[in-house]
Parts: structure tokens; sequence; C-alpha cells
């Protein structure tokens, strides 16, 4: 069988690369060496913070492209290469909003450290994405040094029946995310994943056509759509399954290096 030319492979991370105890695939690093060795680029997008990307690809962290904050903070080794900022405007406003929702948490992350209010044990429980980067303040608003990129809530209620009707008018000049089961997000208009690897490919002069992606959940669309040869997890959303051209194991099973180790060149 004839492999495809795969020129660049992108993958969510949470839900899809990593597993349940967010863990990298044994045999990553191994597939890793093979895209290497084909000069195949390989971009971690994620909403995560980017030190919380990076500390997962230690030793490599200077050869593969990290689309943070879902795709509003995009790097290359030392080199920042897309920085789609909210103001503290908009975060003033948001927080206006967010602070009247019953049931939620608000995490503002920033380029430095991400910043929470509520230190409560079953909201930090859930913050482990964020681990050495987390950082409580009394009031989000008064934090003046940093560069904002992503205004998350944790909503333990139902995120897209409570948090998300609060904020669905914001839609048209902000991209408002569902992200997880508890999770919401919301970033610069244009900060999606799609526009992160549409930057990186056109960067690379690659094509959709030669393009992988992998993903789970509805922050994941646009990356999806990207990518030719794009895999939804067995664990996916059902609307991402449908999106999918393919389908792979889910993410405890090693599901997006299964799926690699079949179409790249030894």
């Amino acid at each position: 069988m004839d492999l495809p030319d795969i020129r660049l492979v992108a993958s969510d991370m949470d839900g899809t690369l990593l597993n349940s105890k967010a863990e990298l695939p044994p045999d990553f690093f191994d597939i890793f060496e093979r895209m290497r060795r084909n000069k195949i680029a390989f971009v971690a997008a994620s909403g995560r913070q980017i030190h919380n990307m990076k500390i997962k690809f230690k030793g490599i962290v200077d050869e593969i492209f990290f689309a943070a904050e879902n795709g509003a903070y995009v790097t290359k080794a030392d080199k920042e290469l897309l920085s789609l900022e909210l103001s503290k405007d908009d975060v003033r406003q948001f927080l206006e909003i967010a602070r009247k929702i019953d049931g939620t948490y608000i995490v503002l992350s920033g380029k430095k450290f991400a910043y929470i209010e509520n230190p409560d044990p079953v909201f930090l429980a859930r913050l482990s994405s964020y681990s050495g980067y987390l950082k409580p303040v009394k009031d989000i608003s008064q934090v003046d040094d940093d560069i904002f990129y992503k205004f998350t809530i944790c909503d333990l209620i139902n995120p897209a029946t409570n948090a998300f009707p609060h904020f669905e008018k914001l839609r048209g000049d902000f991209q408002v995310k569902i992200s997880g089961l508890k999770w919401m997000d919301i970033t610069h208009k244009l900060a999606d994943k799609g526009y992160a690897l549409k930057l990186i490919q056109d960067s690379l002069g690659v094509s959709i056509d030669q393009t992988a992606a992998f993903g789970d959940y509805l922050n994941d669309i646009e990356l999806l759509k990207r990518a030719k040869y794009s895999y939804a997890m067995a664990n996916a959303l059902d609307e991402i399954k449908k999106l999918a051209r393919f389908q792979t194991y889910s993410y405890n099973e090693g599901g997006v290096t299964k799926a690699l180790s079949q179409i790249l060149p030894k």
C-alpha cells in the first residue's frame, strides 16, 4: 500500500495525545524520530498554557511547533509566530459576566502564569494542566504585568447550559468554545487551532492534503478541517467523529501513535 505524502502532523493534547494521566504514549518519541527522519513537522495544539505544553516534550521542545491557548499563542523554538491577545478591557468585561454565574470558577491564562481568585480544593483538583504556573490572586482584574490569551470558565454544573448562554452574545467578537465537560474558553476572535495550523502550513509550504490532525472535542473542529487525514479519537464527541475522515483508538490506548505508525514512512 502506498503511504500518503504527509509533511505535517498536528495533535490536540488532553483527551487525544495524552492519556487520562496526562502522559504521552510510550512510543511517542519513537514515532517522533520517524517524523524527524522523514522531515515531517509536528504541531502540539492545545488549550493548555505554553509552559505546561513544553514540559511534556522534554528534549525536543525546540523541534516542534506549539499552538497554545487554543491557537492564540504559536511558537517554534525561541520564535513567536502568533500572539493574539485579550485586552484588559476584554478581561474586565468577561469578569463582570462570569462572576454572576453560579457554580463556576475563573482561570485567566497569561504568558507568565494562569491566574485564579478562588483556591477552592474542588476547583484546584481540576487544574492539573496548569501545574507549576498557577498563581492565586485577590482580584484578577488588578493583574497588570502580563499578557493575556485565554479566559476560561470551569463550570461544575454544565458549561453548555449554564455559562455559555451568558457569553453567546459575544461570539461575533470573540471565540467562545466549549472545550471540555466542565470547561468553556474565550479567546481573540481569530484564535483557533485551525488558524494556527494554517499559519504553520503556509510557513512550511505544506498543503491540507499533506497534513494529518487528531482531536476529540469541539475546540478541535477547525484543526481537523485543515487536514485531509483528520482523525477522531474513539473517545471523541460524536460531532467530531462525524467531521473527521478517520477514527483511531482512544487516548488511553495510544490512538495517535497507533494511527501514525500506519501512515508514516519508517
